[in-house]
């Protein structure tokens, strides 16, 4: 007699946990699948190399060669107005020399380290073709009041290196350089 007085008692308690753990559980997966959403919202997707390759002409103020090959770019949308981007392309040894020579501050570039490399560190979903292993090559930060990039150079094949880029700039400063461009014309 004096367990069924504590069946009832346990039971709800039971069945108010149940839902209390439901109820956390379902707030859990909402709030994840809203972050991965963002986060989708948010990652890369390729666009036209033309438009990218003159946004970071302007704001990093260099000279991507015009005889490279194999190039992919690709770019976020806009986030709080910075714009996330990545690039791949290839071209011979002797043009990269030249693009390296030409950046701002331009001096020795350091080994490459695999630890160093942030290329699949973001918090973005990043393409497979722009996380291909680098298995010897040369990094290097590039900044500018507004932007901030990373350089790699897969110096692996002694006739054709692969260049990495990927960073983000301001969109406002792209804007408003290519209307200083325009306007100088």
């Amino acid at each position: 007699m004096n367990m069924r007085k504590w069946i009832v008692p346990a039971a709800t308690i039971v069945g108010i946990v149940a839902v209390l753990v439901g109820l956390v559980y379902c707030l859990y997966v909402t709030v994840q699948m809203g972050y991965e959403r963002s986060v989708r919202a948010k990652r890369p997707v390729e666009c036209a190399p033309e438009e990218l390759i003159l946004d970071l002409e302007i704001v990093f103020d260099i000279n991507i060669p015009e005889d490279i090959g194999d190039i992919k770019t690709a770019k976020a949308p806009p986030d709080e107005g910075a714009v996330v981007f990545i690039v791949k392309f290839s071209a011979e040894a002797d043009t990269v020399r030249r693009f390296v020579a030409s950046l701002p501050r331009a001096g020795e570039l350091p080994d490459y380290e695999q630890e160093s490399d942030t290329r699949a560190a973001s918090i973005f979903p990043m393409p497979n073709w722009f996380t291909e292993p680098i298995r010897r090559g040369r990094m290097r930060s590039i900044s500018t009041s507004g932007a901030l990039g990373r350089l790699y150079i897969d110096t692996t094949l002694s006739e054709r290196f692969i260049v990495y880029f990927h960073g983000f700039y301001s969109e406002s400063l792209s804007e408003l350089e290519r209307q200083r461009e325009i306007e100088a014309r």
